[in-house]
């Protein structure tokens, strides 16, 4: 019989039975359903007092994520370790980058000074965009090589793992290490690594991330993700949406919407439809996905 996840309540306050029932769900191949449980015991018992697991629960949740990270390798050339992936940006947008010339210049100034940097926003507010922007600037600029980890495709910790070590260029991960296997491969050169969508793997991009910048010195983070990632020494930059204001003062929402517009359209918008626009970049809150979608319809 597997054990419930539905008894969190019950357990939430007993560690030793809240333990069980995580080691239990491994015991029968269901590692992401114990550390769910975990997930959600945690987050109960912050709503109710704001307090943290106990301290052998915490350890329980780090050695499952761990494990969790080597479990299932991928089949790779043993005893070879290459860097392709290092430098290997997403192409540039082909689109104009519009409003975001103030925040591009303070993450650019953050990274220089902290280990983690973490973009933190809704869904649509642009997070993906600006990293990917600042990523071109510090390839151009050759102030650190880059490394990008995309965690959207991946669905559980290997996956992770995986994209994580593709982006490095690891062809071979040590089963019992494999955060080192990254740190081995990323050496001494002063290097940046963006991880991208860390929201819906939140406890394994935390786990990545934490042990890239405690043991590679000349590494940085650069994350984004809709949830903090709680690490130490994170820097926690909220992205917000563009601003909107009245239409005969304009607005970064409204120059995005005509920009995109001009694209869909092959015009921009003409002085009988400002008003419009502007109604238009204030009912979607600014939010740049939003406002894409809106102009290319």
């Amino acid at each position: 019989m597997h054990p419930s996840s539905d008894s969190v309540d019950a357990l939430a306050l007993d560690a030793a039975a809240l333990a069980d029932q995580m080691r239990a769900l491994v015991a029968n191949g269901r590692r992401a359903e114990a550390l769910s449980l975990y997930a959600r015991a945690r987050d109960r018992l912050w709503e109710a007092g704001g307090r943290e697991p106990p301290a052998e629960l915490r350890a329980l949740q780090a050695e499952l994520l761990a494990d969790a990270v080597l479990a299932v390798p991928r089949p790779r050339v043993a005893g070879t370790t290459t860097t392709p992936g290092i430098g290997s940006l997403p192409p540039e947008s082909s689109t104009s980058y519009v409003g975001r010339s103030e925040l591009t210049a303070e993450v650019m100034s953050l990274l220089a000074a902290a280990r983690v940097v973490t973009l933190h926003g809704p869904g649509g507010v642009g997070k993906t965009r600006l990293a990917l922007n600042v990523a071109h600037r510090l390839a151009a600029n050759r102030d650190a090589a880059v490394a990008w980890v995309d965690l959207a495709p991946a669905r559980d910790p290997e996956g992770a793992l995986y994209a994580a070590a593709d982006a490095i260029g690891v062809r071979d991960i040590a089963l019992d290490d494999p955060v080192g296997s990254l740190v081995r491969a990323l050496g001494d050169e002063a290097t940046v690594v963006v991880v991208d969508n860390c929201e819906h793997l939140l406890d394994v991009a935390a786990h990545l991330v934490d042990g890239l910048q405690a043991r590679s010195r000349r590494t940085t983070v650069l994350a984004t993700s809709r949830e903090p990632l709680d690490v130490d020494g994170e820097h926690v930059l909220p992205v917000p949406a563009l601003t909107t204001t009245a239409a005969d003062q304009g607005s970064p929402a409204l120059e995005l919407f005509d920009d995109r517009l001009t694209t869909a359209r092959g015009h921009g918008l003409e002085p009988s439809e400002i008003d419009d626009a502007v109604a238009i970049t204030q009912r979607l809150d600014g939010l740049p996905l939003a406002l894409e979608l809106a102009a290319g319809r």
